[in-house]
Parts: structure tokens; sequence; C-alpha cells
């Protein structure tokens, strides 16, 4: 069961790499990151680790822009990385693997549904702690005024904390006009209700103060095939490991059985 680095192109032609789980069986998952992580982020590699041990194969990958992908970063622009699962998708066919899992963190889990209402295609998704409300949240982090500011200047420097071992500590991106657009205009409600084959499981921390668990409640009411958990104490990354330790597992078993794991009281 070993670790592979892969190549794949988008359809910008931006190179985008990723990390292959091999078990050596032909049913494989996708998995993807949030808003500035990156392919080793999160909880991704524990998760390979133990879809592995349970014979399910899978891919992580840097969405552009992130990690070592090529691109730009971008804020909000949850339709493109839907374009992107789309080319790591027909990546791992053309490699003879059948996509049966999907797998997406924060906007990643946004992205995860976008993808399905798109193409409907991998019969079981994972969103964790995914946005539904896409208006919400934005004033929090970056102030009141962020939309006249953008809408003046079109754009604005912004430093974060990052966790890619290549960024020394801190991401420095630009906050365009366009991506709070993107942002605004964004109204999962009917992306939620177009999936109609996908089975998809929502996963949220009740202690999340970055998507408030009512996102996936949201999430739940609309998608046609459902399931919801909502882990009590956790928090956005289910940072500690007790939340982590109860998270993965509801993934492996939801990817591998289609069902959801009964929770221990």
């Amino acid at each position: 069961m070993a670790e592979k680095r892969v190549t794949f192109k988008n359809d910008k032609r931006e190179q985008i790499v990723g990390i292959i789980h091999d078990t050596g069986s032909e049913d494989i998952a996708i998995l993807c990151h949030g808003l500035g992580d990156h392919k080793n982020g999160f909880v991704l590699p524990q998760l390979a680790a133990a879809l592995a041990k349970a014979g399910l194969s899978s891919l992580r990958f840097d969405f552009p822009g992130n990690g070592e992908s090529d691109g730009t970063f971008r804020y909000a622009n949850m339709m493109d990385e839907k374009e992107d699962i789309r080319a790591a998708a027909l990546y791992l066919r053309s490699q003879g693997k059948k996509v049966t899992g999907l797998v997406g963190h924060s906007k990643g889990g946004t992205g995860v549904i976008l993808y399905a209402a798109a193409y409907d295609d991998i019969p079981r998704v994972v969103n964790v702690a995914g946005r539904f409300d896409n208006m919400r949240g934005i004033k929090e982090r970056f102030g009141n005024d962020i939309f006249e500011y953008l809408e003046k200047h079109g754009q604005m420097e912004v430093t974060w904390p990052s966790s890619d071992p290549a960024s020394g500590g801190k991401k420095k991106w630009l906050l365009l006009h366009q991506d709070m657009i993107n942002r605004k205009t964004l109204f999962m409600d009917p992306h939620a209700r177009a999936v109609k084959q996908s089975h998809v499981l929502n996963i949220h921390g009740k202690k999340d103060e970055t998507i408030p668990f009512e996102d996936a409640l949201s999430f739940h009411e609309r998608l046609p095939k459902s399931e919801l958990v909502l882990v009590d104490g956790a928090d956005h990354n289910f940072s500690k490991q007790p939340h982590a330790d109860i998270l993965i597992p509801h993934i492996v078993h939801f990817l591998t059985t289609g069902s959801v794991l009964e929770m221990v009281k």
C-alpha cells in the first residue's frame, strides 16, 4: 500500500499535484482540502491511511494556487474547484480506477456538493463542515466595510497563517472584487436539490465557530439522499484527536458500506 506522487492537468491546463494511496483496488476515493489548505492538511493523511486499511485507495490533491499545484490562489472559486475535482476524477478513470467516493472539507465540502450537482457520477459523497450560507462569515473575517472597500479598490492584500511547509508559516494573497461577487452570488439551495444519484453524508462539529453546524442541517434538508452526523464538541477542523477519531471512522464506514456508523453513546 504505497503512496505515490502524481500530476495531472485541469481544464485550464494547470498542473495539479496529488498523492495516491494505492491499495491495488479498482475503487478509489478523492479527498479535497479546504480554504488555504493543502493535500497533507486537515486529517487527510490520517483518513487516507484509514481508508487504505479498509481496502479503499485514495487520491488527495492540491487545488490550484495551494500546496505544490500551479495556478493562483483564489478565495471564492468553488465553481472552478468543482472542475478541478472533475479533472481528478477523469485522470483516475484514465488510469483504470473507479471513483466511488468523494470527500471535501470546508470550502472543499461546498465543492463536492457543487460537483455532485453538476455531474452526479460518484455514488458516495462526504461533506465535512461545508458552507451552505455563503453570505455568512464574510464581514466576520474581513471587516464590516469589506464590500465597499473592494468595490472602490478592486482588491485587498491578505496575509493568513499557513500550515503549508513551503509557505514559511504565512500565506499572502489578493482578495479580488470578483471573488466577493462569486461568494455573494453562490446560492447552494438549487445545487443541493440538484443532486439526485449521489448518496451524501453531511458531518459537522457542533462547536464549529467558522461555519455553524446549521449549514449541515440546511444541506441535509435539501439533498434527496442524505445522512447527517453532528459531532458534539468538535470544532471546524476536528483539531482534537478524539473528534478526529470519531470523524475518520464515520467517513471510512460510509465510503466502504454506504451506511452510517452508529454513534457510540
